[in-house]
């Protein structure tokens, strides 16, 4: 049985159609599992920000409006899930973005305090800009990823831009 959380009408959100049965959802999500890494690759540059991140300690997460699962399985397979203490996709929260749960979500599990600490959402589309003002936090619009052009105060073109923000 499947939570509220994990009843996203995905066929209304992607097909235009109301009729999703759990039937449905099963299939989808069996030939999606298989297909999410078929053609996965890391954009020019990714692994190098991740791991220069990581080695200037920055903590890192994930916040996606896919199925934590799949978003695990993607990381895994391109051998990069090891950099991010929190990989988390809108079926851990009741609000996916541009709603800020998602992001207080991972905030809170770092113990997050506004006056001490910094936070910023790097995103590649307008949802996730507008979540990370929902949440409070800096965003960074980054133009590689699902649309090139940008919104916000912060825009970048190549992965290695945003050392000169954080």
């Amino acid at each position: 049985m499947t939570s509220a959380r994990d009843q996203r009408n995905l066929a209304r959100l992607f097909y235009g159609t109301d009729s999703y049965l759990e039937q449905d959802r099963l299939l989808f999500e069996e030939h999606y599992f298989n297909q999410c890494i078929q053609n996965t690759t890391l954009y020019n540059g990714i692994r190098e920000l991740l791991e220069g991140l990581k080695t200037a300690d920055v903590k890192l997460s994930v916040a996606t409006n896919a199925p934590t699962k799949f978003a695990k399985r993607m990381l895994t397979h391109l051998d990069v899930a090891d950099h991010f203490d929190h990989i988390v996709g809108a079926d851990k929260v009741d609000h996916p973005k541009p709603h800020k749960e998602m992001l207080h979500y991972i905030l809170d599990r770092y113990g997050f305090v506004r006056e001490i600490d910094s936070a910023w959402m790097v995103g590649d589309n307008a949802k996730d800009i507008k979540a990370a003002g929902n949440a409070g936090i800096g965003a960074v619009f980054a133009t590689w990823g699902f649309s090139p052009y940008g919104i916000g105060k912060h825009i970048i073109g190549e992965p290695e831009e945003l050392f000169n923000i954080l």
